[in-house]
């Protein structure tokens, strides 16, 4: 076989081109293969890997002889029966397990495949038994560059991924543990269709880190694995990426950070799950590097976690999720989003464990008021102390159903009234008292006050709409002292005209509109004269104390009312 031209991955193909391509049948495309010519155009590509794969080995076994320091003539006839074991090998004995010194010599070796396109075969089963038998066993298999288009490959303890292209995504199980346990088994690879992470009927164990620096066009899914290594590293934010030479590739760099959708079903994280992106300081930086960057680059379009649990860390900070669904899963340690958006959000029957970090999130859309996009925490619980500081609920927030075990805090918390029930804003107003925060406390009391009024408006009592209708009115439910003020003057101006227009009126005229209507005036005036405490108040309003009594009254609704207010207000 010959594959020995020079280019910029060291492969050479101008000798062993296939039928009327340029390049050899291991890196021809098959979208350039006819279909007609397909069947052959597989064999001769997996009977030439095979060849290219015992070669390659070869290459290094007789290096590895050349430079080896043998001293006795048994070691030197050891190596020579290794030798010829290994030339059966390659020359077509089927074997089904190596000599334990061939399988050392094997774990001293690694292959790299480079530039290499594979057939749309499932895990690669037009390799030779043989060729299988030495991957299998060969301390690391690299593969630089390489196109796949199954969705399954060959995946043993030893193989990783530098710069491959997955045409049509990745069906990725459980494998062996890893020599290195720092190395990712994918780094900067592209995947264009659907990766999938999921048990097999062996195992369900995932025991090396995943994806370094990859870029996913399509859903990323994880069912029934226990992860114990890191799953996504995305590249840091760096002031030299963005203005020294590697700025032009800034957009794969950009595409790092756009994930189409996440879905996550009966998991274990051992480690910490991060989906961070960055902050608005480092945007402008881009941006002022001359780079064409948004917030909305930084979207994840849905996550969905269902019946998991996260033993570590879950961040998730400075992103946007167009729509997020936490279902039935656990988070051990902190579950941090710091300053993320999240248009759709659904928590349910879920526990945090511990600081759960809801800090300058954004939910919803801000005017629109649609339920769907209203935040629900449903069957929640917070076992340690949450955080919703700053956090702003544009559609609404229903918190009704949730457990604490300490107060949240929503210290300068936006809270639109729309879809938020008179629970809700109970249970917020209550963290503000528990602390001592009067002042917050009393300004979502006014919001429980405007929802329990609109229960009241669609099925409520009539006379307790009017009580509540009245204190809306009057004093925004405690929230205003200016309004019981302003009303308590003008009506201290009416109630002094009246006086004045029924001492002139009485100096002409003997009654008001008929004597029976006299007559009653004079009862109502002597039963208003028999009100404690107020009797004294109306010995020198002589004709008019029964409307003085009404007055009264009304002033000391508007004098507590003020009061209320401004206690409210001030009181510490």
């Amino acid at each position: 076989m010959q594959c020995t031209y020079i280019n910029k991955f060291g492969i050479r193909c101008e000798e062993e081109s296939f039928k009327d391509l340029k390049e050899c049948v291991l890196h021809c495309t098959e979208r350039e293969i006819h279909n007609d010519g397909y069947g052959n155009y597989r064999k001769a590509f997996y009977d030439f890997l095979s060849e290219y794969i015992f070669e390659e080995v070869d290459k290094n076994f007789q290096k590895f002889w050349k430079t080896s320091d043998l001293q006795t003539i048994a070691e030197q006839e050891s190596q020579r029966n290794d030798r010829n074991e290994f030339l059966r090998l390659i020359g077509g004995v089927k074997e089904t397990e190596l000599s334990s010194n061939l399988k050392e010599y094997m774990r001293k070796t690694d292959l790299i495949l480079d530039e290499i396109k594979f057939p749309k075969d499932i895990a690669m089963q037009g390799l030779s038994p043989n060729a299988i038998l030495i991957l299998k066993n060969l301390g690391r298999v690299i593969f630089k560059s390489c196109e796949f288009n199954s969705p399954s490959t060959i995946l043993f303890a030893e193989f990783y991924y530098e710069h491959c292209i997955f045409r049509r995504g990745a069906r990725i199980t459980p494998f062996p543990d890893l020599k290195d346990d720092h190395k990712y088994r994918y780094m900067y690879c592209s995947f264009q269709s659907d990766v999938e992470v999921m048990s097999s009927i062996h195992s369900k164990e995932i025991n090396s880190n995943l994806f370094y620096e990859c870029i996913f066009d399509e859903k990323i899914t994880m069912l029934d694995v226990n992860i114990n290594k890191n799953v996504f590293y995305f590249p840091e934010f760096n002031k030299d990426f963005i203005a020294g030479e590697e700025s032009n590739n800034f957009l794969k760099f950009k595409r790092y950070y756009t994930i189409n959708q996440i879905s996550i079903k009966k998991c274990y994280f051992q480690l910490s799950l991060k989906l961070n992106g960055f902050n608005e300081d480092n945007i402008d930086e881009i941006k002022q590097g001359g780079h064409i960057f948004e917030r909305k680059d930084l979207t994840i379009s849905n996550i969905s976690i269902i019946d998991s649990k996260f033993e570590s860390k879950f961040e998730i900070k400075s992103r946007i999720i167009e729509d997020f669904k936490f279902e039935n899963s656990n988070v051990e340690g902190i579950f941090d989003s710091f300053k993320s958006e999240i248009i759709e959000a659904y928590f349910y029957k879920s526990i945090f464990k511990d600081f759960a970090a809801f800090e300058q999130v954004k939910f919803g859309i801000k005017g629109n008021t649609e339920e769907k996009y209203t935040a629900v925490f449903k069957y929640t619980t917070f076992e340690s102390f949450s955080n919703f500081r700053e956090a702003k609920f544009y559609s609404g927030l229903d918190f009704e159903r949730v457990n604490l075990k300490e107060q949240p805090n929503f210290l300068k918390a936006i809270v639109e009234k729309d879809n938020t029930n008179r629970e809700t804003f109970r249970i917020i107003k209550n963290s503000f008292d528990d602390v001592g925060n009067k002042l917050e406390a009393n300004k979502f009391f006014a919001e429980e006050m405007a929802v329990y009024k609109k229960e009241l408006d669609d099925e409520g009592d009539k006379w307790d709409r009017l009580v509540y209708r009245a204190n809306e009115e009057i004093s925004d439910f405690g929230r205003s002292y200016i309004k019981p003020s302003v009303l308590l003057f003008l009506s201290l101006i009416i109630y002094t005209s009246l006086l004045s227009i029924h001492e002139s009126f009485f100096e002409h005229y003997n009654y008001f509109l008929h004597p029976w209507v006299d007559c009653l005036s004079i009862q109502a005036n002597e039963v208003a004269k028999n009100l404690l405490p107020f009797s004294r108040f109306l010995e020198k309003k002589s004709g008019i104390e029964f409307v003085s009594l009404l007055f009264y009254i009304w002033f000391g609704i508007l004098i507590w009312q003020i009061v209320v207010s401004v206690k409210r207000h001030t009181q510490r």
